[in-house]
């Protein structure tokens, strides 16, 4: 079975604020699914697919940041 979890819980997991989690809802990077009260649920599938996407680009966006800084790798 599917499970869903809270904004919290994402943000928890994700290492980022509940604001930048709605962004991200808001924006289409994460899927969600609304419940009653107005609240969000997001499958735990978006956050594991959500993951994988920002650390292959985190390689990438590290060494754009040294070419234009002047700075090396870590």
């Amino acid at each position: 079975m599917k499970k869903n979890i809270s904004v919290k819980e994402a943000a928890k997991r994700l290492g980022y604020s509940r604001n930048s989690i709605y962004t991200f809802l808001r924006q289409g990077l994460i899927r969600s699914v609304r419940i009653r009260n107005g609240k969000f649920r997001i499958p735990e599938e978006e956050i594991d697919q959500f993951q994988k996407v920002k650390s292959s680009q985190s390689g990438g966006l590290g060494q754009e940041r040294n070419k234009r800084f002047g700075g090396e790798d870590r």
